[in-house]
C-alpha cells in the first residue's frame, strides 16, 4: 500500500510545486481574457442584434466566434512570455498548435454552451454566463498542459532551472557526487601545482634541502 500512497503524495506535491510557480500569474492572465473577452462579447452581443436581421442563435453565436478569437491572440502571448517566461521564436508543433488547440476547443464549447442560452432566453448577459461556464471546465486541465507539455521548462531542449535543487536557478545539480568530484579535482589541482614548483617525492624542491651528492 506504502508505493501507491508515496506516487499520489510525488504527484499531489509536484502539482501543488506547478501551482506556486506559475498559478498566480495564470490567474491573472486568465483574469485579464475574461474581461477583454467577456467585454468583446458583451458590445459584439447587443451590436448584431442591433445592426442585423438575424436570430440570436445566429447573431450570439457569432460574436462569441469572434470575442474568443480576438482574446486568444494576447492570452497567449502573455501565458508564453510573462507566466512562463519564454524568449524567442514560438514553436509552430509544441507552443502554438497545442494551445491554440484548447483556444478551439473553448471555443467550440462555449458556442454550443452560447447557442444553447439564446434558444432558451432572450437576456443577454446569459450569453456571458454561459461563455464563463464553458471555459471555466478548461481552466484547470489547461494550466497543467501548458505546464507540463507546452511552455514549462524542461521542454524544448530547454533546462529545468528552478529545481536545480541548489537554489541558484543556474541548471547545474549540487549534490555528494558532484562535490566529490569537485574535492579531487582540488586535490589533483595541488597536487599539479606542487609537482610543477619542482617538489619530489621526498618533499625536496628548489628552496628545500639538497641531497648530499648535490652538496657535494
Amino acid at each position: 500500500m506504502s508505493g501507491p500512497t508515496t506516487l499520489q503524495q510525488s504527484s499531489l506535491q509536484s502539482a501543488m510545486g506547478k501551482v506556486r510557480a506559475h498559478g498566480l500569474r495564470y490567474s491573472l492572465v486568465s483574469v485579464i481574457n475574461v474581461v477583454v473577452g467577456q467585454a468583446l462579447l458583451f458590445v459584439l452581443v447587443r451590436l448584431f442584434t442591433a445592426t442585423t436581421d438575424w436570430s440570436n442563435g445566429v447573431s450570439w453565436t457569432t460574436a462569441n466566434i469572434v470575442a474568443v478569437s480576438l482574446g486568444a491572440l494576447p492570452a497567449y502571448y502573455l501565458n508564453r512570455m510573462w507566466v512562463w517566461g519564454k524568449r524567442g521564436r514560438s514553436h509552430l508543433t509544441r507552443e502554438i498548435l497545442p494551445f491554440w488547440g484548447f483556444a478551439f476547443a473553448g471555443l467550440v464549447l462555449s458556442t454550443v454552451a452560447v447557442n444553447l442560452a439564446a434558444n432558451l432566453t432572450d437576456v443577454k448577459i446569459v450569453a456571458n454566463l454561459a461563455n464563463i461556464t464553458a471555459f471555466g471546465v478548461l481552466w484547470v486541465v489547461k494550466f497543467f498542459v501548458l505546464d507540463s507539455m507546452v511552455f514549462g521548462a524542461g521542454h524544448h531542449g530547454e533546462p529545468d532551472d528552478s529545481s536545480d535543487g541548489d537554489g541558484d536557478g543556474d541548471g547545474n545539480v549540487v549534490g555528494p557526487a558532484s562535490a566529490v568530484a569537485a574535492g579531487t579535482a582540488t586535490d589533483g589541482a595541488v597536487a599539479g601545482s606542487a609537482t610543477a614548483d619542482g617538489a619530489g617525492p621526498d618533499g625536496a624542491g628548489p628552496g628545500g634541502p639538497r641531497s648530499p651528492s648535490a652538496a657535494g
